[in-house]
Formats: C-alpha cells, sequence, structure tokens
C-alpha cells in the first residue's frame, strides 16, 4: 500500500512538471516491485494492472508516446484501481479484475511509434511535448532546407529581373513605340514567373503571370495603352517588390486580388490600336536590340541559374521545340547567380 500511495504522489508531481522524468524513473521502479511481489503472491489481477501501466510509461521513457492530459487522467484511474485491489486484498475478499482500465491503458499505448521506431521528442517547456518519428522528422527538415535554397536563389535572381524591369518601364513609358524595351518586359516577367513557380510563391507567380500577359498583348499590339496604363503597371511593379521583400523577411505575403482585377479589367476592355504602318518588333530581336536592352546578350548566362534552380526544385528545365532548354531571359542589371556583372562594362570607342 506504502508503494502505490507513493506512486499516486509521484504521478501527480509529474503532472505537474511533464517535461521532468525524474517522477518517471521513480514510477518505473515502484510499480516493477509492485508487480513483482503480485506475481510471488499470485495476484494476477494487480499483476496484469501493474504491466500495462510499465509498458504505458515505458513507452514515455523511450520517447515512442507522448503525455496528455487523458493519459495522466488514465493512468490516474488505474493507480486508484490498484489501491482499490488491495483494499480488497486486506478485507480478505475476492479481487475484481479491471479489464476497462486496461482497455483504456492499452489505447493510449497504441496511439504511440512502433517498438522498433526512434522518436523524436519535440520539447514545449512545461507543457507535455509531441513525438516524432525521426525519420519523418529528418525528411522534413531535409525538405525544409531544400526549399530554402531554392527560395534563395530565386530572390537573388528576382532582384536583379524587377530592377531591370522598372528600368524597362521607364523607357517604354517615355516612348510608347519602344517594342524593345515591350519585348525586354514580356521576357523579365515571363522569367519571374518560372522562377516563382519553382520556389512555390504564389502570390509572384499569379502577378508576374498577369503583366506577362498584358505585356505580351502590348507586344502583339492588340491593346491600346492609354494614359492610365503606366501607372497600373507601375503600382504592379512596386507591389512585386513588396512580395519579394516579404518573402525576404520570413512574412506572409500582402493579397493581390484587387491588382489582378485591375490589370485583368484593362485586358478584357482596352480597345484594339488602329492598324499602323510600322509593324510591332519581334521579341527575337532582344541580342540586336537597342543599347539599352540589355537582355538578350547575357541570355545563356541566366538560362544556367534558372536550370540550377529547376535541379534544386527536383524539376526537368523547360525545352524549347528544338531540344534545347528553353531561353530565359537574362537580368537586366547584368548580374546571374554565377558572380558575373556585365552592367558596368561599356562598349570601347
Amino acid at each position: 500500500m506504502d508503494i502505490l500511495l507513493d506512486a499516486e504522489t509521484l504521478l501527480q508531481r509529474w503532472q505537474e512538471h511533464p517535461g521532468e522524468r525524474q517522477e518517471l524513473t521513480a514510477l518505473l521502479d515502484e510499480l516493477t516491485t509492485l508487480g513483482q511481489s503480485a506475481h510471488l503472491a499470485d495476484l494476477w489481477q494487480v499483476d496484469e494492472l501493474c504491466e500495462a501501466l510499465l509498458d504505458l510509461y515505458g513507452a514515455v521513457e523511450e520517447s515512442s508516446l507522448a503525455v496528455s492530459e487523458r493519459f495522466f487522467g488514465e493512468a490516474q484511474r488505474a493507480h486508484e484501481a490498484l489501491i482499490d485491489m488491495l483494499d480488497q486484498i486486506a478485507a480478505g475478499q475476492e479481487v475484481d479484475p479491471q479489464p476497462q482500465r486496461l482497455h483504456a491503458l492499452r489505447e493510449l499505448l497504441e496511439q504511440g511509434l512502433a517498438p522498433d521506431a526512434m522518436g523524436l521528442v519535440r520539447s514545449q517547456g512545461e507543457q507535455p511535448g509531441q513525438i516524432a518519428e525521426l525519420g519523418d522528422a529528418t525528411r522534413a527538415l531535409q525538405r525544409q532546407a531544400h526549399d530554402s535554397e531554392v527560395v534563395e536563389l530565386f530572390l537573388e535572381e528576382a532582384r536583379d529581373i524587377l530592377e531591370g524591369a522598372d528600368q524597362a518601364l521607364a523607357r517604354w513609358a517615355s516612348d510608347p513605340d519602344n517594342g524593345s524595351a515591350l519585348s525586354s518586359l514580356q521576357r523579365d516577367l515571363q522569367t519571374l514567373k518560372g522562377g516563382a513557380q519553382l520556389a512555390q510563391v504564389g502570390a509572384v507567380e499569379v502577378l508576374a503571370q498577369e503583366l506577362e500577359l498584358l505585356y505580351e498583348g502590348l507586344v502583339d499590339r492588340r491593346y491600346q495603352p492609354g494614359s492610365l496604363l503606366p501607372g497600373l503597371l507601375r503600382e504592379s511593379h512596386a507591389l512585386l517588390g513588396r512580395l519579394l521583400e516579404q518573402v525576404q523577411q520570413g512574412q506572409a505575403t500582402e493579397l493581390v486580388v484587387e491588382q489582378l482585377a485591375a490589370l485583368r479589367e484593362f485586358r478584357h476592355t482596352a480597345p484594339a490600336p488602329e492598324p499602323q504602318g510600322k509593324p510591332a518588333e519581334p521579341a527575337s530581336r532582344g541580342r540586336q536590340g537597342t543599347a539599352g536592352d540589355l537582355s538578350g546578350g547575357r541570355l545563356r548566362h541566366c538560362r544556367k541559374c534558372w536550370c540550377r534552380a529547376a535541379a534544386l526544385a527536383g524539376r526537368p528545365a523547360q525545352r524549347g521545340g528544338g531540344g534545347e532548354p528553353a531561353a530565359r531571359p537574362a537580368h537586366p542589371q547584368g548580374r546571374c547567380a554565377h558572380g558575373r556583372d556585365r552592367a558596368h562594362r561599356r562598349p570601347g570607342p
């Protein structure tokens, strides 16, 4: 009886500090002694309930089961049942088995990890911890590290792309007939969309896609720009910049629904331009464009960056119709992840 009373006190102290293990070790010792005595005395009812408690406490000691309010409640009821059994023995009565208590303890035990699995305890201070299978936890950490590397590479490239796109937008806003600037904008937003898709940054992906579609329509002369369009485009570029900064800081990205709606409204309601004699400059003139178009000459360098990002994400790089990797637009500032910097090189006299 003294052993059981001591065990009940230990259980209460353990419940107050579930992160501590001193009381658990003492409980295992006390119940082992009680179970051995019950076995020698042929008190099988006491013996099987002690064994069930020892299995439950042993699972916690091996980090294959986490404690909870239900855990402590069932353990407390099992201890009280043991005390009732000893009272029956002292009164010379037949000891009643406790199948309900045994069933409840075994249900708790089934919630733990398999006996051959290794667990990882996530400590929560004074609160009960959580148990995770070590292999699953390791794989989850590896995925997080992998995803983090892809996102880091994307952010490194995306900032340069957006900066160059801002410059191309300024050139086009000052000269709406500048087809080279429009082609550069379309390629930049296509590249940004692809990188965001690899890095799984949804807000940037959908906004870049909507802008790409709009620039494509302007290149093909399907839309009449109008006086309000440059301001809408500048707002969209600014929003992209804020989204990239929020991803960099690990913050939740802001909503882009209103901006998407404004861009789509323009695409669906913009009138077609009047026929002109001068055709739109094709997008393929990137390498032969004006000196302000910095994209075409470095296309092959940025393709290496995006192929590396695709490899990190476990996806094949996109391919063009000829079997070669599809060309990605270069960084408007002339830099890629390989550290090459060509934006500040100027042609000789």
